[in-house]
């Protein structure tokens, strides 16, 4: 069975997804110059397409797909009791539930 996108969430300088299967992962905006250039509206016009697989920012024309989120050797996946991680890529304590 392919992951396949349930939600995505973009701040903090992080594109970050949740897959159907539980994994919580994220990368840092820096990865996309597009996304990185563009507004926080821009970037929060985000959908997720083809059938879960990939998302898709119409603003700036970016695409980007579950695989490219899973095959980078820095990617950041979060546990259960999430973990932030700063822009630079260092550990920056739990993340915060409202």
């Amino acid at each position: 069975m392919n992951p396949t996108i349930v939600s995505v969430s973009v701040r903090a300088g992080k594109i970050r997804i949740v897959l159907r299967d539980g994994r919580d992962v994220a990368i840092p905006m820096r990865w996309s110059p597009r996304l990185l250039a563009a507004t926080l509206a821009q970037r929060r016009n985000v959908e997720i397409v083809d059938e879960g697989n990939a998302l898709r920012w119409p603003d700036v024309d970016e695409d980007i797909s579950v695989s490219a989120f899973l095959a980078h050797d820095s990617i950041v996946t979060f546990p259960a009791g999430s973990l932030l991680i700063a822009d630079d890529g260092s550990f920056a304590g739990k993340e915060k539930r409202a």
